[in-house]
């Protein structure tokens, strides 16, 4: 069985960027954490479309444009051109890769449950109808469109929703409100036959068990290089911690 007791889009890409800091947050737990103010405002911004979408909430002046962009998915579930629009949905899977809880399931939340291994969360998902599904991100800083997540997105979609044929994933920039889109279609169906997705499901969770494998290797042979790059300024590790800290 694996070492690694959960992982998500943001601990793999965590071990890609540096297996030191990887090992320095996620297994010893000794990397001090403060909060950025992009941060804060990332946060404080995901709440207020939480709250737009779940209560109706009002959204803030700053991001009044998109109230356009929201308002036309409630019309078409009222109209009953789309099943469902949700915010903030959590996925998440056992160490087989099978679902714990329900779709959108929130009592109790499987989020916590001793069995989760693998989690993810949709900001914003549209079941359109039983074949089709709209799945959004909000990213508050610099546009940087990243497909391995879009595809880790459809992949999840595929999994948690077994009749969709179709999943259209999204990145939606809030400084300049543009999207990043990709379609992705379920193997077998007439979408992957035309050559229209980029991988199939299987390759999309093939690429992401390789890396959580890879994480399981340092953890068994306690192997954690250090990755010094760019983003060394950005990390939080102490000098102590290691030799590229720019602390």
């Amino acid at each position: 069985m694996s070492l690694v007791p959960s992982w998500s889009y943001t601990a793999v890409m965590e071990y890609i960027q540096c297996p030191r800091k990887y090992q320095l947050n996620r297994v010893l737990k000794v990397m001090p954490f403060q909060e950025t103010e992009a941060m804060r405002q990332g946060n404080i911004i995901h709440k207020a479309f939480e709250d737009r979408l779940r209560e109706g909430k009002k959204l803030p002046e700053h991001l009044e444009h998109f109230e356009k962009f929201i308002a036309g998915m409630e019309r078409k579930v009222m109209s009953e051109q789309w099943s469902e629009v949700g915010a903030e949905v959590e996925i998440v899977y056992d160490r087989d890769m099978q679902p714990v809880g329900s779709w959108a399931q929130t009592s109790p939340r499987p989020w916590f449950s001793k069995q989760a291994w693998f989690r993810a969360k949709f900001d914003v998902v549209a079941i359109i109808d039983k074949r089709r599904a709209f799945v959004a991100d909000w990213k508050t800083g610099k546009r940087k469109p990243d497909l391995p997540q879009l595809e880790l997105f459809a992949a999840c979609a595929f999994k948690s929703l077994p009749d969709l044929e179709e999943v259209t994933t999204a990145y939606i920039w809030t400084k300049d409100a543009k999207q990043d889109k990709r379609v992705f279609y379920r193997e077998g169906s007439d979408g992957l036959q035309e050559g229209v997705s980029e991988k199939s499901e299987a390759q999309i969770w093939g690429e992401w068990l390789g890396h959580v494998d890879r994480i399981d290797t340092s953890m068994q042979q306690d192997k954690w290089p250090c990755k010094p790059t760019g983003l060394c300024g950005w990390c939080d590790a102490t000098p102590k911690q290691c030799p590229h800290s720019k602390k």
